[in-house]
């Protein structure tokens, strides 16, 4: 059991180990923050560098522009065709005519059973896969590249 009395006998020892064990927790945590800028500055150039990385970005981007070209159902459309030709037949009064014809449609969908609004739903559901096969292969190569700086950094001791 403390008592006063115990206290003050042991004082200057207290002291002693709490200085000591201040001074340990210092140098602690001043390696730890040297230890971790490297981690951070190698997981960063690993994730920026990586090939599988870039492969995962550019999908989650590609899935981006799916949704707006699904969306794209909802807009109008305007169709422009043209041709020119001859053409020669067996009947009728004339045996040989140049046909030249031109259109223009514009159409705007009212009703398509669902269809576009199943599809936007359809590539979002794409586009948030993606962004999680991102973040689970920049999560992987950070991993990978801490491992490998640990590994690293053992070694040397």
């Amino acid at each position: 059991m403390i008592t006063k009395n115990t206290f003050k006998k042991h004082q200057g020892t207290m002291l002693i180990g709490l200085t000591i064990t201040a001074a340990t927790l210092l140098n602690y945590v001043h390696a730890n923050e040297q230890s971790a800028m490297p981690l951070t500055y190698v997981s960063s150039k690993a994730i920026e560098n990586n090939p599988e990385v870039q492969e995962a970005w550019h999908a989650f981007k590609s899935s981006i522009y799916g949704v707006d070209a699904a969306r794209s159902g909802y807009l109008p459309s305007v169709d422009v065709s043209a041709s020119a030709g001859y053409e020669r037949r067996n009947y009728g009064v004339e045996e040989e005519y140049n046909r030249n014809t031109a259109e223009l449609s514009v159409t705007q969908m009212l009703y398509d059973g669902f269809r576009t609004s199943n599809t936007v739903d359809r590539f979002k559901r794409i586009q948030l896969i993606r962004y999680f096969e991102l973040i689970s292969q920049t999560e992987q190569t950070a991993l990978e590249a801490s491992i490998a700086l640990l590994d690293v950094q053992n070694s040397k001791s």
